[in-house]
């Protein structure tokens, strides 16, 4: 049997959304203390990967 993943892109999308200040807030407020170190090693294309 082959193992389906889902991904909810939408955390990662308002976790780094530097358009909407208050919904960057509460998607901090409302994320776990594991989802927010998982995003924290979430590369970006800042440090040279393309992700």
């Amino acid at each position: 049997m082959r193992l389906r993943v889902f991904l909810d892109t939408s955390v990662l999308n308002a976790y780094y959304d530097d358009r909407v200040e208050s919904r960057r807030i509460e998607t901090k407020v409302a994320t776990s203390e594991l989802a927010r170190d998982e995003l924290a090693l979430t590369p970006t294309r800042n440090n040279g990967l393309d992700c």
